[in-house]
Parts: C-alpha cells; structure tokens; sequence
C-alpha cells in the first residue's frame, strides 16, 4: 500500500455528515489550492498534500465551511 492510498481514508475516517457531502471535499479540495497559491506568493513550503493540510487545518476548514454554508442558505 503506497503513502497515498493510507491517506485516502482520511474523509471515511471521520464519519461525519461532511465526509458525505461532495460540496465539503470540494470545498476542501479550493481551501488546499488557495492556501498552496498563497504558501508560495510568501516563500513558504507548501503541506505535502490535501491530507497533510486537512489534518492540520480540520477545524478551521469546517468552521469556514460551515460559515460559507451559513451565508448561502441564509
């Protein structure tokens, strides 16, 4: 089993209703690019991928998640 393939359960892992909606990981999925766009405009290394990133960030993803989630159905 490669490193990827371990990571891939990261979502499955934390059974939650985010891990079973597609605008969650596609949310995720926007947050990572952003904040690879902004590491490298400031000379930082990038987190190795979207699993490193959301393990580090998993609460601050669904506090704005659920805040963009807030505005849309407002």
């Amino acid at each position: 089993m490669t490193a990827l393939q371990e990571q891939l359960p990261l979502f499955e892992k934390e059974q939650t209703h985010y891990t079973q909606d597609p605008n969650f990981k596609h949310f995720v999925r926007n947050m990572f690019n952003e904040n690879c766009k902004e590491r490298r405009e400031h000379g930082q290394r990038e987190y190795k991928n979207i699993f490193s990133y959301f393990r580090k960030n998993h609460q601050f993803v669904i506090d704005e998640f659920n805040k963009k989630e807030a505005t849309r159905n407002g």
